[in-house]
């Protein structure tokens, strides 16, 4: 009974030096930072951040001083086709979604890969173009499937013995059996 106490606290003893020196393993992976150099990391992220308020700030400004320069009249024509920019924007953004939607739907109905639908630009594509992009996908996956079934069905010739011709099989086999007693030498 006491070797079984013996025996636990000694693997609990393996089992804790083992922890404490993975744990030491852990601590001198990790990199150390002293504070200079944590202060240059922070001015630095600082810098950048209060660089790019500064480029909104002057887009705004420069924004402002142009509406400032025109009359009512330029103003209001400037706005509109603010407005119809980001309209048109919008739409554009509306409608590839909606062609990628059309897109996955045909490719699922024609078992393609939907990872293959990423290589259509949906802003730049209509419903025809993506339809005649996915018919030729579709087209060229199963030439090339065809070809490596093909390939890997095909059948191989008969194996060439090169150097020995053989009028029939039996003197094939009288060649190469007919040192075997128990070889009956055809008849």
């Amino acid at each position: 009974m006491e070797n079984n106490k013996d025996m636990v606290t000694t693997t609990e003893t393996v089992e804790n030096s083992t922890q404490v020196d993975v744990g030491t393993e852990n601590k001198k992976a990790e990199k150390t930072y002293t504070r200079a150099e944590l202060n240059k990391i922070i001015s630095a992220e600082k810098e950048k951040i209060k660089a790019e308020i500064i480029q909104e700030a002057e887009a705004k400004k420069t924004e402002a001083e142009k509406l400032a320069k025109m009359d009512a009249d330029e103003k209001h024509k400037y706005e509109l086709e603010k407005a119809e920019k980001e309209k048109n924007d919008a739409l554009s953004k509306l409608n590839a979604y909606e062609l990628k939607e059309q897109a996955m739907k045909i490719a699922t109905e024609k078992e393609l890969d939907i990872s293959l639908l990423e290589l259509i630009d949906y802003g730049k594509e209509n419903a025809e173009t993506v339809k005649t992009k996915l018919e030729t996908m579709k087209s060229v996956m199963d030439k090339a499937i065809e070809k490596e079934v093909n390939k890997r069905l095909q059948e191989k010739g008969p194996k060439q013995i090169h150097g020995m011709n053989f009028n029939s099989d039996q003197e094939y086999l009288n060649k190469k059996y007919g040192n075997n007693p128990y070889f009956n030498k055809g008849k």
